[in-house]
Formats: structure tokens, C-alpha cells, sequence
């Protein structure tokens, strides 16, 4: 009978945490980001079936993944009404009454410092 000889190449690397870094990633709407591009390609490079020796290896995929996520930039929000294709979820009309009614409070205090001033070239 052949002896089977157990050693660390038998033995899978632990893929947890490069599972969760792309559970993170599918998790992220790529609409919502000026270039996506670069969690998609680190998700790709993932390699499966490395073993214990090759965890490090493991890990830095992972990071990279993780990475890629922490570098994302949202892209500016878009002013014109009706540009997504998606039905809006509840919760995003509050956001946009936030900045509503900053654009008023802006705006009204431009109004007031404009009156305050003009009123003190007259007093003079």
C-alpha cells in the first residue's frame, strides 16, 4: 500500500478574508464610483486552491482587494432628476431634503449679509 504522506502543501490556505474583501466589493453598487475598475481587477486576481505555505500570499490578496475598496472615489452626486434607472429606495429623499435646505440656509444668509452691508453704507 501506498503511504500517504501528510505535508503543508495538502493543507488549503484560509481564503476567510479574501472571501469577506469580496463580499465587501459585490456588496458596492460600481455605479457609484468614478472607476470601479481597480476592485474589479484585484477581485480577479484572486487565486484559489493555494495552500498553507502560500497564505501570505493569501493575505495580500485580500489587502489588495481591501485596498482597492478604501481607494474608491464616489462620483459627485447627479443634479439632474431622474438620471438613475433604478426606482429610488426609501430613505434617499431625506438626503436630498438635507441639502435642500441647506441651499436655503446658504442662500438666505447671502441675502442677509447683502442687506446688512447695504444698510451700513447708508448709515453713514
Amino acid at each position: 500500500h501506498p503511504t500517504f504522506v501528510w505535508d503543508d502543501n495538502n493543507i488549503p490556505a484560509d481564503y476567510t478574508a479574501v472571501d469577506a474583501a469580496i463580499a465587501k466589493a459585490n456588496a458596492l453598487n460600481k455605479d457609484n464610483y468614478k472607476d470601479f475598475s481597480a476592485v474589479e481587477t484585484a477581485v480577479n486576481a484572486v487565486v484559489r486552491d493555494k495552500n498553507i505555505t502560500e497564505q501570505s500570499e493569501v493575505d495580500a490578496m485580500a489587502k489588495a482587494i481591501e485596498d482597492a475598496i478604501a481607494a474608491l472615489e464616489k462620483k459627485p452626486a447627479s443634479t439632474k432628476p431622474g438620471t438613475s434607472d433604478k426606482s429610488p429606495q426609501t430613505g434617499d429623499s431625506s438626503n436630498f431634503a438635507l441639502w435642500l435646505a441647506l441651499l436655503f440656509v446658504s442662500g438666505g444668509a447671502a441675502i442677509g449679509t447683502t442687506v446688512v452691508s447695504r444698510k451700513k453704507k447708508y448709515n453713514r
